[in-house]
């Protein structure tokens, strides 16, 4: 195990690689993203009766459009801010 340490290490070593963390943006510092989701689960559920959906629902798009907007995939920020959370 300590062989494949050492070679990583050097291997690191020998690239330059740098390591950038950003904690902000990680999974397990972003209770407010949480808390969208959650949000986000139960207007589903008081939307749709309990139903769940399947992967192809949730990545689809409606064939016939009532708005002229492009485009856009929903995010969470979109139920619970309205708009597009960007940093």
């Amino acid at each position: 195990m300590f062989e494949n340490y050492n070679h990583i290490q050097r291997t690191i070593l020998a690239h330059r690689i740098k390591w950038k963390f950003i904690t902000d943006r990680a999974l397990w510092c972003g209770g407010c993203w949480e808390r969208l989701i959650r949000t986000v689960k139960s207007m589903s559920m008081k939307q749709k009766q309990y139903r769940q959906y399947c992967q192809s629902e949730l990545s689809s798009t409606n064939i016939h459009r009532r708005e002229t907007r492009p485009e856009s995939m929903l995010s969470p920020s979109h139920f619970f801010i309205g708009r597009i959370h960007s940093t």
